[in-house]
């Protein structure tokens, strides 16, 4: 049994009382979830043939809107396949206790304008729960249905809205098993579903203006005779309405056209329109003997389809869509035209804020994903195909888990529970896979997504990429290890130096310090240039004795490879040349202008670094009869630090010095 136009509600009610108390446990047998759909085998999208699909709905809608509902149908039928497709529309005439079927297609067609109780019926069951689902031989629950033939095998039900309030379902029907739906036919049908809402707002306004026109003109034709009557009438709309004579000439305005056009026309002289300028939805000009008033006027039909914009004479302008009637007399004659004028202002701003919104997700660089609370993906931005790998027809009908590491699975049902109880999940750090495997930790916010009634219905993922965040703590982390290690390195070494200064006097004393100090920091230098890998003895060696190269003589002389040393060898072998050049400017090759120093090192096969200085020129050399302090300071160093050996010469014709460093130690 199907609900007819005709039939009156008791009918209903005697049918379902006869039908019993199939349906009234708290399950339903026929309906289903539709994550049945994400286990079934999915047919990749077409996109192609879906945007062509859209554009000629939006073609129709703009075109012929009472037409639209049926070609919806018929877009839905087609592009899922099915065996009938339909839309399901409580309406205000029965106080929204029935669903009429308005528009079908395929083996269902001749039910058009039959329908379902809203209270004992699939479609009623959506909008109670509030989501899609998928039904199953429903006359198991709703008895009547087993009348409605061919019978429904199996069908998918979308649910749609306008201002937040749902009012209908679209739908598509396989009668037999060769069509099984799939997640494809489920994006496809939540995507009409949103196309539904605009559609049917679009069908509720043609037929408004058609019966407000309808009404319009009679009420025109039967005033004819009383003016007062008729303008009282148009005085009381809420919408610009005026009318001209047959010549186009304006012959009354109401106040809510003074609103709108910001001026008040001049009766009998004005032509055509009551607005001061017009433009095309394009922003050119349009003259007025162009506009939809002048052309319904000349072409003897009314005009529809056409937006305008109004300029108002202190600059402001207001878009508008225009409903011109041409008017005749009783023996057909063109009288006159009226023209209703609906500004369309907040229309156009809400669609300039969804594309704005639409724009910032798809320029973000941020993944911005959206999905219900099943986990089914439901938007991708182009952000997500570039940090995950996937383009939105991979993934969108798929679960989210696709993107979880399997050691993280759990914390999708963590994030879902939080969702439900209309949480935020703020700056979450986790890690995700991408579509080639490699893993990416990510900074993730998400939060509730609220239909129109303020049901959560599923959630909203942004998605940033800390891996080069993470990689600059930990080198942070890493320099702040390594300059706290090192700053305890020099502080020691200091710490030694100073304890093994000993002199005559304290300003000896400042000086051996300042000098040994001094070596330190020549050496720091030439770390800072090597990012602290080491020093090449090359530069230690010059650094020490560049004060004795003048006029461009070389007092001191160097040779040997280039060899790296680690910064230990390197600060303590500084000190220690530091301390060969203080003797030998004292008392050596370096007191006397003909004196000469000579520094050369190799590495030996086994690897150990063999450095002599060499002495000569300089005054003549005792044997020595002790071991002085500089002597010990070296030898401790070398010794102790390096674990190497140092031994000295002391040659008649100058000091020699032979600096022994073991393997591994640069």
């Amino acid at each position: 049994m199907s609900l007819r136009h005709s039939e009156q509600p008791v009918g209903l009610v005697q049918a379902l009382n006869a039908a019993g108390k199939a349906a009234d446990g708290p399950h339903l047998q026929s309906m289903l979830s539709t994550a049945e759909l994400s286990r079934r085998p999915t047919r990749a999208p077409d996109h192609e043939a879906e945007n062509r699909a859209l554009i000629a709905l939006a073609r129709e809608m703009a075109i012929s809107p009472e037409g639209i509902l049926q070609k919806l149908a018929d877009t839905a039928l087609v592009l899922c396949r099915a065996h009938s497709a339909g839309l399901s529309l409580l309406e205000d005439d029965d106080q929204r206790s029935n669903f009429h079927w308005r528009a079908l297609a395929g083996a269902w067609a001749p039910h058009l304008n039959g329908g379902t109780p809203r209270n004992f019926g699939p479609c009623g069951t959506v909008l109670d729960r509030n989501l899609a689902l998928m039904c199953s031989h429903p006359e198991r629950d709703f008895p009547y249905f087993g009348e409605v033939l061919p019978l429904l095998e199996e069908g998918l039900l979308v649910p749609f809205y306008v201002k937040g309030e749902a009012i209908g379902t679209i739908w598509v029907v396989a009668h037999d098993q060769s069509r099984r739906f799939d997640a494809e036919d489920l994006r496809v049908m939540t995507n009409l579903g949103t196309f539904a809402a605009a559609a049917y707002q679009s069908w509720l306004s043609a037929k408004a203006v058609t019966k407000a026109h309808r009404e319009l003109q009679h009420s025109v034709s039967a005033l004819r005779d009383s003016d007062l009557r008729l303008h009282d009438l148009l005085d009381a709309l809420p919408a610009a309405v005026y009318t001209t004579d047959a010549e186009g000439r304006v012959t009354y305005y109401n106040q809510a056209a003074v609103d709108l056009s910001g001026r008040r026309p001049e009766l009998g002289s004005d032509e055509w329109c009551v607005t001061w300028r017009l433009f095309s939805a394009d922003g050119t000009p349009m003259r007025h003997d162009e506009c939809p008033m002048a052309l319904a006027l000349k072409q003897d039909r009314p005009i529809r389809g056409i937006e305008a914009v109004a300029e108002r004479p202190d600059g402001t302008r207001v878009p508008f869509m225009p409903y011109p009637i041409p008017l005749h007399d009783a023996s057909g004659k063109l009288t006159g035209a009226v023209n209703m004028l609906i500004d369309i202002t907040e229309s156009k701003r809400h669609d300039e804020i969804a594309q704005r919104l639409s724009s910032i997700v798809e320029s973000s660089d941020d993944a911005i994903i959206s999905k219900n609370l099943d986990g089914i993906i439901a938007s991708w931005n182009n952000g997500a195909q570039r940090l995950f790998g996937y383009a939105a027809e991979e993934v969108i009908g798929k679960h989210i888990t696709i993107l979880i590491p399997p050691d993280h699975q759990d914390e999708e049902n963590t994030i879902i529970d939080r969702i439900r109880r209309g949480q935020r999940v703020e700056h979450y750090e986790t890690v995700r896979r991408r579509k080639d495997g490699s893993l990416v930790e990510i900074s993730l916010t998400v939060s509730p997504v609220k239909n129109g009634q303020g049901k959560i219905v599923g959630a909203s993922k942004i998605a940033r990429d800390i891996t080069v965040r993470k990689r600059n703590e930990e080198q942070i982390a890493l320099l702040a290890r390594e300059a706290e290690h090192r700053a305890k390195n020099v502080l020691a070494t200091v710490q030694a130096t100073v304890q093994l200064t000993q002199a005559d006097t304290p300003e000896g004393v400042k000086q051996a310090i300042a000098g040994r100090i001094q070596a330190l920091a020549n050496v720091h230098r030439l770390f800072t240039q090597s990012r602290w890998l080491g020093a090449d003895l090359r530069s230690v060696v010059s650094d020490e004795l560049a004060p004795y190269y003048r006029e461009g003589e070389a007092r001191a002389r160097i040779d040997g490879p280039s060899l790296l040393l680690e910064p230990n060898s390197a600060q303590t072998i500084a000190v220690t040349l530091h301390e060969l050049a203080t003797n030998a400017a004292k008392y050596g090759a370096l007191s006397v202008p003909a004196g000469r120093i000579q520094v050369d090192w190799s590495r030996a096969a086994d690897g150990r670094i063999v450095l002599r200085w060499v002495e000569t020129g300089g005054p003549l050399v005792k044997p020595l009869t002790r071991r002085g302090f500089g002597m010990r300071v070296m030898e401790s160093m070398i010794r102790e630090q390096l674990q190497g050996d140092v031994r000295f010469d002391w040659r008649a014709e100058g000091l020699v010095c032979e600096l022994v460093i073991p393997a591994g130690k640069p």
